[in-house]
């Protein structure tokens, strides 16, 4: 993920899908499915199905909304457990 500006100005978190493809376990297209579900729960959020593949913007605003920012946070945090779980390559099959 990465931050930029938003069309508003106020600036956007990017969710990189289009690289995450390229990386266990977020290369399963539903391990991607499953990340913009979660994202899609945090209240302001709205990735649309097809933005698995691509580099969706998400406005810093909606962050701005009540408990917003924590469900995000908890997001990040899942997202870290993931990768986290895979085995280092040395050690796959």
């Amino acid at each position: 993920m990465s931050t930029g500006r938003s069309p508003s100005g106020l600036g956007s978190i990017e969710i990189q899908f289009q690289w995450m493809r390229k990386k266990r376990p977020f290369d399963a297209v539903s391990k991607r499915q499953e990340l913009r579900e979660k994202l899609n729960a945090v209240p302001g959020i709205a990735i649309p199905e097809e933005s698995i593949e691509r580099r969706p913007n998400v406005p810093l605003q909606v962050l701005t909304a009540e408990g917003a920012l924590d469900r995000f946070l908890e997001v990040l945090d899942w997202v870290v457990s993931e990768i986290r779980l895979e085995p280092p390559q040395s050690q796959r099959g």
